[in-house]
């Protein structure tokens, strides 16, 4: 087992990008195991989570959803598997590290918030824009969780063809109240995105004529408006004459 390791002080709102696995010496399809492993200077809230390289909101799988942690050494294994539990290629994912403060350490008014944006608690930080979860409600402030409903997996796929996703009712969160956005992704190379959607299920018709015959994979990722994100995936069939 190989680890990673990242220093984290999370009252700077700091995030660790692009943490790249050993391939070379970690096999999931030989149930190898990878710990990641980081050092709060401070305590705080903390969401880990796995993504494709170079695609911010494909979180295919999230090992923390922004739990409170204390100051000092900590450690997550990924075992190299999606949320579905499919083996994945290591060498095509990163791990995101990303830190807040305690909830509860600081306050609305102690934050620069946009007030221009339609979430309120998107602040200005060493002028970027990010999403204060810090302020969120924890009831609320939790990855979501979604279901690609249609089309089934291993299915074969010709012409235009219906997608739909669903946001699980035990997992939507804020998702209630500002909606969310949906994001259509094969291979990894996204297609189309749907930004406003109101209730839990989006739709989208795919026409498969531009993608090559063959096994592709078929992603969906979802993310309300408050910075709460989601993916499932599956192998679909191309056939086009």
């Amino acid at each position: 087992m190989t680890t990673l390791g990242v220093a984290l002080d999370p009252l700077h709102f700091q995030e660790a990008k692009e943490v790249e696995f050993l391939p070379a010496r970690f096999r999931p399809d030989a149930g190898e195991t990878e710990a990641i492993k980081y050092r709060l200077a401070q305590p705080g809230i903390v969401r880990v989570y796995v993504r494709p390289r170079k695609r911010r909101f494909l979180a295919i799988r999230t090992l923390a959803d922004w739990e409170a942690q204390q100051a000092g050494e900590h450690s997550l294994v990924w075992d190299g598997k999606d949320e579905r539990g499919n083996v994945l290629n290591p060498a095509l994912y990163c791990a995101v590290v990303q830190c807040q403060p305690l909830r509860g350490a600081v306050h609305r008014e102690d934050l620069p918030l946009d007030g221009h944006l339609h979430h309120e608690e998107m602040m200005l930080w060493e002028g970027e824009r990010i999403h204060a979860h810090t302020l969120h409600e924890v009831d609320k402030c939790r990855q979501l969780k979604i279901d690609i409903v249609a089309p089934a997996a291993r299915q074969k796929l010709s012409g235009t063809c219906r997608l739909t996703v669903k946001v699980r009712d035990d997992a939507r969160g804020y998702g209630r109240e500002v909606g969310h956005s949906a994001r259509y992704y094969v291979d990894y190379y996204l297609l189309h995105e749907d930004k406003d959607v109101d209730g839990p299920v989006a739709n989208w018709d795919w026409d498969t004529r531009n993608i090559p015959s063959g096994m592709h994979v078929l992603s969906v990722a979802c993310c309300d408006h408050h910075d709460h994100m989601a993916s499932d995936s599956m192998v679909v069939e191309i056939e086009n004459p």
